[in-house]
């Protein structure tokens, strides 16, 4: 069923068919090579070679087995409503073009309101990758019919125009030009003319958004068709179906003695009349316009919209393609064939699979083929397998490896004393990120390099103490960063004396706790994203010498809570202190007398809560305080009540 076209280009750079089959008669773009009608190659003239499975599969090439349908015509509009073919021989790729049908008009009376005019079906177009003997469904949209007049009260609609979608490889997932709408009409006697506001609609034009053409197509091209006419007591216009550039033109609102016309469209829309038969949508898609018999009579009848078409183009010549092996995780690489058509191909963020890719420049059988790296990605370096050779039909089977480009970490070591630092490579923003290496530095080494384990370009990572030296504690600056190049500026700096830390529980999340110890300060923060209450662990970062006595007091409470310090004081040793425990609860009693004299009293109440929040108890709690007669005034009775009424985590 292949066609022989001859083509011209006027002032306008579009595209004329010379011998056009039949009804194709409008400009097209030039800019769509792939829809140019030269003759393809007949099926005797060369099959071609089969791409290997996988890449069928990706690419969209469901091969048929055995016996299968007509090769799906070129060039030729479709109307049919239900059509079954395959791919035919020496192709690579197809365009494929579909209007929606569009919808009917409504009845409705003169006395009520009118009747709207039908909307215009939507266009959808893209270019694909097929091979020969692919299946393809196709389904053209059926014109909406228009609503027949029932003389009671209430709404008339036209019936919507239906979709013409397209189905079988992947690559024409979304192919979808949507139908337009029917319009509005219907019969209220009681409504007072003359009428002023706009009582029957136009349906809705198809809507292009329904046209979702992924990305591995080009060419991608949606518009809309024009909503129908509304009316005030007449008949509306339909809507014109949608341009190949363009959205269809509305149909005319009716506001006058006459009716609209219909909106100008690929497929135009029919005329609205008041005294006489409106007319239906045109093909492709256009709206219906509606109508009276004649000028005596109230009573508008619906018209028919028009029905949807497609056209296949299928581009003469082959495609050559292939994968880029899994590893494949840098932006920036692009593709050559044969010094001319360039291909930027992303990575897909899934690393252990293949990536598949094609050119789209289609090349005749015997014509020699060579892939090359038109520019390496960045931060990895790619080269390429079975790259050059003579097309035979569409080619597959042109691999692509990439490796990375090794990035190393390394950096200045100071005070390195003693033996045993252990520092680590984490990827992310922080050490608890996966350890992806170590490096044990000896001792009175001046630098340290994770010779090991290179790293990725743009990718983040964190370099951490694993262990610390006998008797030091090392710190890290610049220890996380984002690779740009080799990594050389990482400091660790080792000072004798070891750090004193531990843990936070029952920290409310979003709420923080001040701690001290001698002169520095370190703010506690429950950052739980889910709200949880959850155990924070904290260092003060200076390190005490062996010998030194710590001791661990709470700055600042947190927000509704009270926190107290276990096992907060000691005398430091040859190791880090890790076991001091901060308890928080909430302050769950509402009165905080307590004395219980009935009255907030700063100098008393006040005093108390600061003493046992600082870790006081027994008499230290009450010395120089003045009870009245009848209160709480032992510390056996405020422990009682701070910690079994209130809630307070009060030490014996």
């Amino acid at each position: 069923m292949d066609q022989h076209h001859d083509y011209s280009i006027d002032e306008h750079n579009a595209c004329h068919i010379e011998t056009p089959p039949a009804r194709i008669s409008s400009p097209r773009p030039c800019s769509v090579l792939a829809r140019t009608a030269v003759p393809l190659r007949s099926a005797g003239e060369g099959t071609g070679s089969r791409v290997i499975a996988v890449l069928a599969l990706i690419a969209g090439m469901n091969v048929m087995a055995g016996a299968h349908a007509a090769d799906c015509p070129h060039g030729t509009i479709i109307t049919a409503e239900d059509t079954v073919c395959t791919v035919p021989s020496g192709t690579g790729f197809v365009t494929v073009e579909l209007w929606g049908a569009g919808g009917g008009s409504a009845a409705g009376s003169r006395d009520f309101g009118g009747a709207g005019g039908g909307g215009g079906g939507a266009y959808c177009s893209g270019m694909v990758a097929v091979d020969p003997g692919n299946s393809i469904t196709l389904k053209v949209g059926r014109a909406g019919t228009g609503s027949v007049f029932q003389n009671v009260d209430g709404w008339e609609y036209g019936d919507n125009g239906g979709a013409s979608t397209v189905t079988g490889p992947p690559g024409l997932a979304g192919f979808r030009a949507a139908g337009g709408k029917g319009g509005r009409g219907g019969k209220l006697p009681a409504i007072p003319l003359p009428l002023t506001v706009t009582l029957a609609w136009g349906g809705e034009g198809g809507d292009a958004e329904q046209c979702a053409i992924t990305d591995v197509a080009i060419n991608r091209l949606r518009y809309s068709g024009g909503r129908g006419g509304g009316t005030q007591g007449h008949a509306g216009g339909g809507g014109g179906s949608a341009y190949r550039n363009g959205n269809g033109y509305p149909g005319q609102d009716s506001t006058a003695n006459d009716s609209g016309l219909g909106g100008a469209g690929f497929g135009r829309g029919g005329d609205g009349h008041t005294g006489e038969r409106g007319s239906a949508g045109t093909n492709p898609g256009g709206g219906a316009g509606a109508s009276a018999v004649t000028p005596a009579t109230p009573v508008y009848i619906g018209n028919d919209g028009a029905n949807g078409q497609a056209i296949f183009w299928f581009a003469p010549g082959y495609r050559v393609g292939g994968a880029i092996d899994p590893g494949f995780w840098a932006d920036g690489l692009v593709l050559e064939l044969n010094n001319s058509e360039e291909r930027a191909v992303r990575p897909t963020g899934y690393e252990y699979l293949s990536t598949f890719y094609h050119f789209w420049t289609p090349l005749p059988a015997g014509n020699v083929y060579n892939v090359t790296i038109k520019r390496q990605p960045a931060g990895q370096t790619c080269y390429v397998n079975n790259a050059s050779g003579t097309v035979s039909g569409n080619v597959g089977n042109v691999a692509v490896g990439c490796v990375d480009d090794p990035y190393y970490v390394s950096g200045s070591l100071y005070g390195l004393s003693q033996p045993g630092l252990v520092l680590g490579l984490f990827a992310g923003d922080s050490t608890a990120g996966q350890r992806l290496g170590t490096v044990t530095p000896a001792m009175a080494e001046e630098s340290f390099a994770f010779a090991g384990s290179p790293v990725r370009l743009t990718r983040q990572y964190t370099v951490g103490v694993v262990t610390q030296p006998t008797g030091l504690t090392c710190k890290v600056a610049n220890a996380t960063f984002f690779v740009q190049g080799p990594i050389t500026d990482v400091r660790v700096t080792c000072s004798p004396g070891k750090v004193v830390g531990g843990s936070v529980s029952g920290l409310y999340a979003g709420r923080s706790v001040a701690l001290e110890l001698a002169d520095q300060l370190l703010v506690a923060t429950n950052s739980d994203a889910g709200g949880a209450t959850v155990n924070v662990d904290f260092f003060f970062p200076g390190p005490l010498l062996s010998g030194t006595a710590y001791n661990v007091r709470i700055r600042d409470q947190p927000l509704g809570q009270m926190c107290t310090v276990v096992n907060g004081s000691g005398t430091m040793g040859s190791s880090d202190v890790n076991s001091v425990s901060v308890q928080c609860a909430g302050t769950i009693c509402t009165n905080l007398d307590v004395d219980g004299d009935q009255q907030l009293n700063p100098a008393i109440d006040g005093l108390i809560l600061l003493r046992v929040a600082l870790g006081l108890t027994g008499a230290a709690v009450l010395d120089g305080i003045s009870f009245a007669p009848g209160t709480r005034n032992t510390w056996s009775n405020i422990r009682y009540y701070l910690k079994d009424t209130c809630g307070m985590p009060i030490s014996d």
